[in-house]
């Protein structure tokens, strides 16, 4: 009996070193940054201050808000290439029927706020509509599919305001991308909404 015990113990410890190791995998990247921030916070001041965290919240608030899809292709064993240029070229579009300046060298269509809002919205829906539709329905490899797309929404930016700048955007988007609520930012907020809908937070 003494005899198996003795045999077991190497094994236990064994198992749980492993179990250590995988642990200590899962936590590097929180240890990492834990680290950054004590090291940047003693490097400088300025770093622990309320407007920083608004300022680096402020940055990481359209990832995030990105990142919640994401998360979900990534645990369907998928993937998505064109995020970046579904993102940019709704950007565009919302521009696009946004009055621009003088200044702006593009033939664009201004139409009411809420209208461009709208088609924004609805042509970011159905570039979507059309990857999913060629993933699921068709069977092309979301590598492909998406490749594809990401190709599509460079070009419809392109097209649209070829190579001009376009600054002006309705109203409502310039509030949530630059005004806040007391402290925190409009972006922020919004940011945090789908990941708090969808149990992340």
């Amino acid at each position: 009996m003494t005899g198996q015990a003795a045999e077991r113990a190497p094994a236990a410890m064994g198992g749980r070193a492993r179990w250590l190791r995988g642990q200590l995998r899962n936590i590097a990247p929180f240890l990492t940054l834990l680290f950054l921030v004590v090291f940047f916070s003693a490097a400088s001041p300025s770093f622990t201050t309320l407007g920083n965290l608004a300022n680096i919240l402020t940055q990481v608030s359209v990832t995030a808000m990105i990142a919640v899809g994401l998360t979900f292709v990534i645990l369907c064993a998928e993937i998505d290439l064109s995020v970046a240029a579904i993102a940019n070229a709704t950007g565009i579009v919302v521009a696009f029927f946004t009055l621009q300046d003088a200044s702006v060298n593009i033939a664009n269509l201004p139409l009411p706020s809420a209208l461009a809002i709208v088609l924004a919205l609805a042509s970011c829906l159905l570039l979507g509509a059309i990857t999913a539709f060629g993933i699921t329905r068709i069977g092309i490899p979301s590598f492909i599919m998406t490749l594809a797309m990401l190709q599509i929404g460079a070009g419809i930016s392109a097209m649209l305001v070829r190579g001009q700048i376009a600054y002006a955007v309705p109203p409502l988007i310039d509030t949530l991308g630059g005004g806040s609520l007391g402290p925190v930012p409009y972006l922020v907020i919004v940011a945090a909404i789908p990941w708090i809908s969808t149990g992340f937070l």
